[in-house]
C-alpha cells in the first residue's frame, strides 16, 4: 500500500511541536483516510465528523464533551476534526479548545481549502497550528513507491 509522507509531518507537529496540524485539500485526495490512519497510532483518540448530524449535535450541546470521555491522562488523546470548516464558528471552537486543552489533547483538523482561505483575514488562531496541504496522487508517486 502506497504510505504518504504526509503522515510523518503530522506526526512532527502534533506529537513534536504540539501544534493542531491542518490537513487541507481538494476533494477526494484521502485527507479522512489520511486522519484515519494517523489516529490509529493513538491508544486513546475520538474522531468527529461535521458532516455526521449526531457528531454535529454532540459538538453544538456540548463543546466540551471529550473531556468526559473515560481517558488515561498519562497516554495522548487525539482529537480528528474532520470537516470542522463548515461549523459558522470553527475557528473561535477551535481556538478556545485548543488554548485550555492543548496539554490534555493534541488535534488533528481536515477539510477543504477553505481552511486555507481564513488566513487572508485576522487570524485568530496564529501560532497554533500549521498547515499540512494535501495534493492529489501523481504517477509519478505511485510509480516511485514501486
Amino acid at each position: 500500500m502506497f504510505e504518504r509522507t504526509s503522515i510523518v509531518l503530522i506526526k512532527e507537529v502534533v506529537e513534536d511541536f504540539n501544534k493542531m496540524a491542518f490537513v487541507s485539500g481538494p476533494r477526494q485526495v484521502g485527507k479522512t483516510t489520511l486522519a484515519k490512519r494517523y489516529q490509529e497510532q493513538f491508544e486513546q483518540s475520538l474522531y468527529l465528523n461535521w458532516d455526521s448530524i449526531s457528531h454535529q449535535k454532540k459538538i453544538l450541546s456540548d463543546p466540551l464533551f471529550f473531556e468526559k470521555e473515560n481517558r488515561d491522562p498519562k497516554k495522548p488523546f487525539l482529537l480528528v476534526f474532520d470537516e470542522i470548516h463548515k461549523y459558522a464558528r470553527w475557528k473561535n471552537y477551535l481556538k478556545g479548545t485548543y488554548d485550555q486543552y492543548k496539554d490534555e489533547f493534541k488535534f488533528l483538523v481536515t477539510g477543504s481549502g477553505r481552511l486555507e482561505l481564513f488566513k487572508k483575514g485576522g487570524d485568530s488562531l496564529l501560532g497554533r497550528y500549521f498547515s499540512v496541504p494535501l495534493f492529489p496522487l501523481s504517477l509519478g508517486n505511485l510509480e516511485a513507491d514501486s
